[in-house]
């Protein structure tokens, strides 16, 4: 019972600013990364979420507290118009936005685009899902 706490915190999140001069908001997918049982009240900087963005799939977890303070918790439906854009995004733009310096004078900037996500991570209730070990 315990280790379902903040299970109801896993899922989709939408940053609360637009992003890369786009007018959108950036969307993730976090999801809690489980530590054995937990006994009473847990902080909630302690708790990490692993988190994949549209374009990568590596990025350090995130604590509860600045999930919470960076964005906001939504439907699986509600980012999935978010989650095609920025894939779609990422294929030809960097995550500077279409006004990167780096991709002016040099033609290139590879910054966040390493990486598509899978389209079939929409496809789970994020509820069920777990991180690997």
């Amino acid at each position: 019972m315990g280790c379902a706490l903040y299970a109801k915190e896993s899922g989709f999140w939408v940053s609360q600013r637009n992003s890369a001069g786009t007018g959108k908001p950036y969307v993730l997918l976090a999801l809690e990364i489980l530590h054995g049982a937990r006994r009473g009240r847990i902080n909630p900087n302690f708790i990490k979420y692993r988190v994949q963005r549209p374009n990568i799939a590596n990025v350090p977890p995130m604590n509860l507290i600045d999930l919470r303070g960076n964005y906001r918790l939504v439907s699986a439906p509600e980012a999935q118009p978010l989650w095609d854009f920025w894939r779609q995004f990422f294929v030809t733009n960097c995550t500077h936005g279409k006004n990167c310096s780096t991709r002016r004078t040099t033609g290139h900037c590879s910054t966040g685009d390493s990486y598509i996500a899978d389209p079939v991570t929409l496809h789970h209730t994020p509820h069920t899902l777990t991180p690997d070990p």
